[in-house]
């Protein structure tokens, strides 16, 4: 990568045998179509924003510091909001048996009883 963040990616072209047909292997599992950054730096927002609460903005310096690019907040919002919706967590959370009750009412056979 240089300086600018730009990297340029030369794809090797492929040449049936049989038929003489000539074929390019797509790029998208380095960089989705229609995308302007790599799914690893994805993946780096992703766990800076993990191990510390980093504000949008100073994610994208750190970006800058560290590997040389730098998007907006806007776009870093939305690769941390991307697949949100779609994922399912299965988190096991761990209670204390200590609870705290501000007040408690019970109804028996419809009715709230006066004490």
């Amino acid at each position: 990568m240089d300086e600018s963040g730009s990297q340029t990616i030369y794809l090797r072209r492929y040449k049936c045998n049989d038929c003489g047909k000539k074929f390019v292997i797509s790029p998208d599992s380095v960089i989705k179509p229609h995308h302007r950054y790599a799914n690893i730096f994805k993946d780096k927002v992703e766990s800076l924003i993990q191990t510390g609460y980093r504000s949008l903005r100073k994610s994208g310096e750190d970006l800058q510091t560290f590997l040389g690019i730098s998007p907006s907040h806007t776009t870093i919002k939305n690769w941390l909001t991307q697949g949100a919706e779609n994922h399912i967590q299965n988190i096991c959370i761990v209670y204390s048996s200590y609870y705290c009750y501000d007040e408690q009412y019970i109804k028996l056979n419809g009715t709230r009883p006066t004490y």
